[in-house]
C-alpha cells in the first residue's frame, strides 16, 4: 500500500493523474487484488501434484512446467484487474505508469514457448489440481528442482 500511495501522490503532484481518473480507480482495484493474490501465495503450502507424466519429465521440463503453472495461476488470480488497469492507464495517457507496469510484468499471461513440446492436456490436469498462486521457490525446493 505504501508503494501505491507513493505512486499516486507523485503522479497527482506532477499533474499526471487527477484524483477522479479511471487510472486511480483501476490502480486501487489492482492493488487490492494484488494483495489478495500475495496472501494466497503466502498461505498456499499444498504439494505440487506429481503425476506419473510429470515424474517422467527431465529436470528442465519439470522446471518449465512448474514455472508455467506458477505464472498461469498468477495470471488467473489477477489478470483481469491487470488488464483493466492497462486499459485505464492507456485511456488516461499515463505513460509513466504504463512504462512502470510494462516492466513489472506481474500477472501477465504466461509464455507457452518453453512448454510447447510437452503434453498440454497433462499440464492442464496439473493446473486443475493446483490452481492457486504459490511460492515458486518453495515448490521448486520441495520438488528438488533448484540448482543444477
Amino acid at each position: 500500500m505504501k508503494l501505491l500511495t507513493s505512486l499516486l501522490m507523485v503522479l497527482w503532484l506532477s499533474g499526471c493523474v487527477s484524483t477522479n481518473s479511471d487510472s486511480v480507480t483501476a490502480l486501487k482495484v489492482w492493488d487490492a487484488k494484488y494483495k489478495e493474490c500475495q496472501r494466497i501465495t503466502k498461505n498456499n503450502h499444498a504439494m505440487f501434484p506429481e503425476t506419473d507424466w510429470f515424474k517422467s519429465l527431465s529436470k528442465e521440463d519439470k522446471k518449465a512446467v512448474v514455472f508455467y503453472v506458477n505464472k498461469l495461476n498468477d495470471y488467473n488470480c489477477g489478470g483481469k484487474e491487470t488488464e483493466s488497469l492497462r486499459v485505464a492507464l492507456e485511456k488516461d495517457n499515463n505513460e509513466s505508469l504504463i512504462e512502470f507496469f510494462e516492466s513489472f510484468r506481474y500477472q501477465d499471461k504466461p509464455d507457452t514457448t518453453p512448454i510447447e513440446h510437452l503434453d498440454k492436456k497433462q499440464i492442464d490436469l496439473i493446473e486443475s489440481r493446483f490452481n492457486k498462486p504459490f511460492n515458486l521457490i518453495e515448490v521448486g525446493d520441495k520438488l528438488q528442482l533448484l540448482g543444477n
